[in-house]
Order: structure tokens, then C-alpha cells, then sequence
């Protein structure tokens, strides 16, 4: 009867070390994830268009006085293909505002669900037996993050390129055609 007690204990304090092991193993990459949300969200603060709203407008009002002044029975070419590039990227800046939006909310949401998950672990709360496959959601949502951001990030680069290659050059032409 003794040793049916002390194989229980044996067992009990071994479930219990493993256990520990487990929740520090955990514990770790719940951390190496919170770096991870900090480091896209500096990114995403890097990325951010501070000016879109002034930068939309000036690109309809280009747009606007082009429209309104420029009257050929037929366009150049170059002038054509720069009028398209341009209403093109005057037209993406409302997904990249939205873009923005969401990863802004998604890092909060995720940060939030990583406190969470964390708190969980270290109070051992919730279904002990899961923690590691809410790890491994939390890791896909995080690299699903890391996807949209990336792709934020070159939209951005596209249609800013875009901006400084084509506003200069437009805007004047559209103040001159108003001028004549």
C-alpha cells in the first residue's frame, strides 16, 4: 500500500515538473511574441502616411483643374499614361488609410490576446491542455500580421514613388492650364 502511495506521489511530482517545464517553455514564447507585435507596430508607425488626407486632396484638386482646363481633341501619349498612373495612386490611398486601420487594430487585438493567454499560463486558468495550440493560433496571426504589413508597406512604397515621380510635374502643368 505504501508504494501504491508513493508511485502516486511520484507520478504526481513528475506531472507537476513537467508541467513547469511546459508553462516556462510557454511563458517564452509568449514574450518572444509580444517583441514581435512591438516590432511591427514601430514598423507600422515608420510606415504611416502622416499627410494622406492633405496628399488626397491636393491630387483631386490636380485632377479637378486638369479637368476643367485641358481641352485637346487628342492627348499625348506620355500625358495620357501619367493621367492614368496618377488617378491610379490618387485612388489608393483610401485602401492604404484602411489597410492602416486594420493592422493598427490587429496589433491591439493581438497584444491584448497575448497578455491574456499570458496571464492564463503563469495562473494556470482556462484548459492547461490547449495552451500550446492557442501558442501556435497566436503565432499564425501574428505572421498573418507580418503578411499584411509587408504588403502595406510596399503599396505604400508603390503609390508614394508614384506621388513624388508624378505630383510635381502635373500640379504645374495644372496651374498653368488654369492660368491660360
Amino acid at each position: 500500500m505504501k508504494i501504491k502511495i508513493g508511485f502516486i506521489l511520484f507520478a504526481g511530482l513528475l506531472l507537476m515538473a513537467c508541467s513547469d517545464f511546459a508553462k516556462k517553455d510557454q511563458l517564452v514564447k509568449i514574450v518572444d511574441f509580444q517583441k514581435k507585435i512591438n516590432d511591427l507596430e514601430a514598423q507600422l508607425t515608420k510606415n504611416k502616411i502622416d499627410t494622406i488626407s492633405g496628399i488626397k486632396l491636393a491630387t483631386a484638386e490636380v485632377e479637378l483643374r486638369i479637368k476643367k482646363n485641358l481641352y485637346l481633341d487628342t492627348i499625348n501619349l506620355a500625358l495620357g499614361k501619367k493621367m492614368d498612373d496618377y488617378k491610379i495612386m490618387r485612388r489608393s490611398f483610401m485602401p492604404l488609410a484602411k489597410s492602416y486601420n486594420q493592422l493598427i487594430k490587429g496589433i491591439s487585438e493581438e497584444r491584448l490576446a497575448l497578455g491574456n493567454l499570458k496571464l492564463d499560463i503563469e495562473n494556470g486558468e482556462g484548459d492547461r491542455g490547449k495552451y500550446n495550440d492557442y501558442i501556435t493560433f497566436e503565432a499564425n496571426k501574428i505572421n498573418q500580421l507580418k503578411a499584411l504589413l509587408q504588403s502595406y508597406i510596399s503599396s505604400k512604397d508603390e503609390t508614394m514613388k508614384t506621388f513624388f515621380r508624378l505630383h510635381p510635374y502635373l500640379d504645374s502643368l495644372s496651374r498653368t492650364l488654369k492660368k491660360v
